[in-house]
């Protein structure tokens, strides 16, 4: 009997000490959890501040030496430069040293780019230089002079030439041979204001301006120059007219959208053969600027409100606005390099990301500045009148 009772007695014992353990268990397991809890949030609002964060100074990482830039353009090429002028073409690094160059004479050169291709073209005259990233693949003399020209990423070019009251809409080879020509006439079907290639070499997109009945209007046209246009009339596949509307310019993105800005709004159409109208985004303030890149259309309007300049607008390319800016910088030049809006004056920097938030906004030391290429997270190339420089903002 008094067995029974021990034994009962240390079982009432162990029962509570394991109590005892379970419970120190959760309390220890909660702390845990508590404190998992505390370095998340501490976490995400860290991430929110550095996100949220706007940079008004920056350090210079490395700069060019003796580099002379004013008689040149530049274009971001991928995650490198293109440094063209009268005298040729180069590519710049981010480590600011020339890669490959190639000399020409130009009068007024004029550059596209699509993804690994450019072309440079002379203005008004009749030289062609098709370039990959390695080097120069393949040239073009034109028999009349060159308005626009435009590359794929195949290494196809179009280009529009001026031929008194007559303009041509020419296709070139990667190797510079013709593919195609079309003549048109300001009558019909009118002044070829822009055009764009779609990045598989297959469509030319032309955007026509023409008056009727007193009446401005637009037409922008497709030419397939594929299997699918080869029955239809200039192997134009699709068109549309926009009545008092002006289409000063058209461009081809990444995916083979195509997006037309007009000057009440812009259009997105899709389409691998046959390209179709898929959203038409309408606008009543006068638009100052535009600016994309392949997944967002931007437009900048004068602030009816007066409470600052500008306010800028940035859309997907369903239509949906994504956000509104208000903003005063003065700017002469606006674009999204690699995820970030860049605005730029002579001296002055603005920097948005793509949700809105401002990233910089301060005044740059290093002298007129040509134009501003983001190439990591934090770190830009900025060409200047005293040459050129890898900063990080700070």
């Amino acid at each position: 009997m008094e067995q029974n009772k021990e034994k009962q007695s240390q079982s009432k014992s162990k029962g509570k000490k394991q109590t005892r353990q379970t419970r120190e268990q959760r309390r220890q397991l909660e702390m845990i959890l508590v404190g998992i809890l505390i370095l998340i949030v501490i976490i995400v609002i860290a991430v929110l501040v550095i996100h949220r964060r706007t940079y008004h100074n920056y350090s210079v990482l490395s700069s060019s030496k003796n580099e002379n830039v004013q008689a040149y353009g530049f274009v971001q090429f991928e995650d490198e430069i293109l440094k063209y002028g009268t005298d040729g073409v180069s590519l710049v690094n981010q480590k600011e040293e020339t890669v490959w160059s190639e000399d020409f004479q130009m009068t007024n050169p004029t550059v596209d780019v699509c993804e690994n291709m450019a072309v440079v073209a002379d203005k008004d005259a009749t030289s062609i230089y098709i370039l990959s990233k390695e080097k120069v693949v393949g040239t073009v003399q034109t028999s009349k002079p060159i308005l626009k020209a435009r590359v794929a990423r195949t290494g196809v070019v179009a280009a529009i030439l001026q031929d008194n009251d007559k303009t041509w809409v020419n296709f070139y080879a990667k190797d510079g041979s013709l593919i195609a020509e079309n003549q048109t006439r300001i009558d019909s079907p009118g002044y070829p204001v822009d055009i764009a290639v779609s990045p598989n070499g297959k469509i030319i997109m032309v955007s026509y301006l023409y008056v009727e009945d007193a009446q401005t209007t637009s037409y922008v046209a497709f030419y397939n120059f594929g299997d699918s246009g080869q029955s239809e009339i200039d192997n134009i596949v699709s068109g549309y007219t926009y009545k008092d509307v002006i289409v000063p310019q058209t461009i081809y993105l990444k995916d083979g959208s195509a997006l037309a800005f007009r000057d009440n709004g812009f259009s997105v159409y899709q389409g691998e053969n046959i390209p179709k109208e898929k959203k038409n985004v309408e606008m009543t303030s006068e638009i100052v600027s535009t600016f994309y890149n392949d997944n967002y259309a931007g437009v900048v309007f004068k602030d009816k409100d007066n409470n600052k300049n500008y306010v800028m607008r940035v859309y997907s390319l369903n239509g949906k606005m994504k956000f509104e800016k208000k903003f005063n910088i003065e700017y002469t030049q606006i674009k999204i390099s690699n995820e970030m809006i860049i605005m730029n004056n002579d001296t002055q920097v603005c920097m948005i990301d793509l949700n809105g938030n401002k990233k910089f906004d301060g005044n740059f030391g290093e002298g007129t500045i040509q134009g501003i290429f983001r190439i990591a997270s934090n770190r830009y190339m900025v060409v200047s009148e005293s040459g050129i420089k890898t900063i990080k903002l700070k």
